[in-house]
């Protein structure tokens, strides 16, 4: 089946900014629309988001479609806004549908060509959409389906690997004024402080500006690059950095993610907050190479509850105050 995708949002981008991608879909004679949420939540290959569909047509003025709850919901986030063509997105799809357990999965190979004035860029995707059922069963296929050493966990949407293929932005950025600035401390810089980056960067959903830094930076574990992987952050640049690189630059929260960092970490005048995680150091972990993975994991996925709940502290609204956390 070909299926020719175009997304769409307001020149001043106050889809994204609002949390949604707006796609004209033509598969033969008809034109759908569909309105997405970003992803809400990512754990590894998977990702959630809500979606409503409709008719379309042709033209990129909403106001031509005919009625329903894509386009009465698209235009409450428009106004009287116009729309305007971001990038196509032409596919060759291979499709079956999966039942047992009581779910039905849609399960695609995807063949993607991504189109943006001259630049283009392709890519292939094999995508399983639970269209019914118990979630468990999406993420047992999930865990089945990456044993293949050819597949890798890939939590983005189409849209955002596009958006990354061409070099244009998923959402516009949050203004530098109005973003929150987290520095995450440890000792080593090597594992902690920037698993919680990474996190913190792939869970703020843009409104916040993460960095980390080591008391004694020492290089980044390549456990970490690994058990970030297999979430689909590829942190294969990072490097090991220095406080002293950030001594003077403006933050507005620093959190120490190991006991010996909180002791030695030097005054950020213009801290709002300084919080401390007391996290064991995976490192430190002895055995079989699969023993200490296991410890790299655990601690990740102990860093991501406390990111998501700084995360969810901070009020989404521009104009809120920013949030006063205690030290815990």
């Amino acid at each position: 089946m070909r299926v020719t995708d175009r997304y769409l949002d307001t020149p001043d981008g106050a889809l994204a900014a609002a949390g949604y991608v707006a796609r004209l879909r033509r598969a033969g004679s008809e034109v759908d629309l569909d309105v997405k949420s970003m992803a809400a939540e990512r754990r590894g290959a998977l990702h959630r988001r809500e979606e409503l569909s409709g008719r379309a047509g042709e033209e990129t003025d909403p106001r031509c479609w005919p009625p329903g709850p894509a386009h009465d919901f698209l235009l409450e986030r428009i106004g009287d806004r116009s729309l305007a063509e971001r990038f196509t997105v032409r596919q060759r799809r291979r499709e079956r549908t999966l039942t047992g357990e009581g779910a039905e999965i849609a399960l695609s190979v995807d063949r993607v060509e991504v189109l943006h004035g001259s630049r283009a860029a392709r890519f292939a995707q094999l995508e399983a959409e639970l269209r019914d059922g118990d979630e468990a069963v999406l993420e047992r296929l999930a865990a089945e389906l990456t044993r293949y050493a050819w597949l890798r966990p890939e939590a983005r949407s189409k849209y955002e690997i596009a958006c990354t293929l061409l070099g244009v932005t998923a959402a516009p950025p949050t203004p530098a004024a109005m973003a929150v600035r987290v520095l995450f401390v440890c000792t080593g810089n090597s594992a902690r402080s920037q698993m919680a980056e990474a996190l913190l960067d792939q869970l703020g959903g843009g409104r916040f500006e993460a960095a980390s830094a080591g008391t004694h930076p020492k290089g980044v574990n390549p456990l970490t690059v690994r058990v970030l992987a297999e979430i689909g952050i590829d942190w294969s640049a990072a490097r090991s950095k220095s406080v002293e690189e950030f001594l003077g630059r403006p933050v507005d929260h620093v959190v120490t993610v190991c006991d010996q960092a909180r002791e030695a970490c030097p005054v950020f005048p213009g801290a709002r907050a300084m919080l401390h995680w007391s996290l064991e150091d995976p490192a430190a972990a002895g055995g079989a190479e699969e023993e200490r993975l296991a410890v790299f994991r655990r601690i990740r996925d102990e860093i991501a509850g406390r990111v998501r709940e700084l995360v969810e502290a901070q009020p989404t609204s521009s104009s809120a105050s920013r949030p006063k956390w205690s030290e815990g």
